[in-house]
């Protein structure tokens, strides 16, 4: 177990008692006083909602406060203690690029009440780079959902000579702005590898608000990361959009500034692979830019009735306006996938992602 502070911020409280929620929540069937048959067992969900009635939950966000891992936690702990009728903390572990944080998550108690984000991004650059600090095997955690993928907007300022992506594959040495590692790091310097631009890379940023902070100060006229800052730059007239991953959901803070930009589909048939390896190295792309996001995990051995319940948790909360309305607003999409698809997306970015090393290696 790591050595390290922690902050930790309450955020849901456990109702007083059912209220409107009663009839969201499924319960046995009532058996009449009047019969003689004897009572029915109780089904493991609502095994596990009586087991997490009052109970403390505690959410591990690997990341820094007040970025995407730490909105998506608190959103999440939110609807999460609604339903289970839970007290639910977010816990911040800020250290470590997200290794310590993912970590405790995979070695607490399996009794149900340590859940975690990962960082799939993240994971599959150290893997495929063998850099040391992860300690667990993610094939043996329990997914109980992740969000959709979100959009991650590629952006040049507007003082630089990028008017879109053709200008920067022609350009000798275009400085391009990296954290050191991450989800978007992994997808943009791959992507320019494989259409054979030629970047200088400036990196060493180890948040995002540094990264941020980077690129208002000057340090490079090209960034790429999640929609939320980049969107928020454009929005402020410093930068224009060069390629969105994908176009995000109606309702997705700044959408307007990834309408009408270059997704990574269409720059796949602008540069379409002419051999065996480029094919190879597409499809391991398609794995990362098509993977859901942030997936909420719990231990191995967590008992079967409170996974049931963790999980019917999860798709009431991904079906509330409410919970949409607040995800849409970090720039985050909202759409519900489920443990099976969030396990396998993540095992397949770890799997293909060893394919993009000669390119992602270019920078670490």
């Amino acid at each position: 177990m790591h050595r390290h502070y922690r902050r930790r911020r309450h955020i849901g409280r456990a109702l007083a008692a059912a209220g409107a929620l009663s009839a969201l929540i499924v319960l046995p069937t009532t058996i009449s006083a009047a019969s003689s048959a004897a009572p029915r067992s109780k089904s493991p969900l609502q095994q596990g909602l009586d087991f997490y009635r009052g109970k403390t939950i505690t959410i591990i966000e690997p990341g820094a406060t007040g970025a995407i891992f730490d909105l998506i936690a608190r959103t999440e702990a939110t609807f999460l203690g609604q339903y289970l009728h839970a007290i639910v903390n977010v816990e911040d572990v800020t250290i470590g690029n997200t290794i310590p944080g993912q970590d405790d998550t995979a070695g607490a108690p399996p009794d149900g009440l340590t859940l975690g984000l990962l960082n799939m991004g993240n994971d599959a650059s150290l893997t495929l780079t063998h850099t040391p600090g992860l300690s667990f095997n993610p094939s043996r955690l329990e997914f109980i959902a992740a969000t959709a993928p979100s959009a991650s907007l590629m952006i040049a300022a507007n003082s630089s000579p990028y008017s879109n992506l053709k200008s920067i594959v022609q350009a000798s040495s275009p400085t391009v702005l990296m954290e050191n590692t991450g989800t978007v790091d992994v997808l943009a310097a791959s992507l320019l590898g494989i259409i054979k631009a030629h970047p200088n890379y400036v990196v060493g940023y180890t948040s995002i608000g540094s990264y941020v902070q980077g690129f208002v100060r000057g340090d490079g006229p090209i960034m790429m990361t999640n929609l939320a800052s980049t969107g928020a730059l454009v929005a402020n007239g410093v930068a224009h959009s060069i390629l969105v991953t994908a176009v995000p959901p109606q309702g997705t803070l700044y959408r307007q500034y990834a309408t009408g930009v270059p997704t990574f589909a269409q720059v796949q048939k602008e540069y379409p692979p002419k051999t065996a390896l480029e094919k190879r190295e597409w499809k391991a792309l398609d794995s990362f830019f098509g993977a859901s996001s942030t997936p909420l995990v719990t231990q191995t051995s967590v008992a079967s009735y409170k996974l049931a319940a963790l999980r019917a948790a999860s798709v009431w909360m991904f079906h509330q306006t409410a919970f949409k309305t607040q995800m849409l607003g970090e720039g985050q999409n909202p759409n519900y996938i489920d443990p099976v698809q969030a396990k396998s997306d993540y095992l397949t970015v770890l799997k293909y992602g060893t394919i993009l090393l000669p390119f992602f290696s270019r920078f670490t």
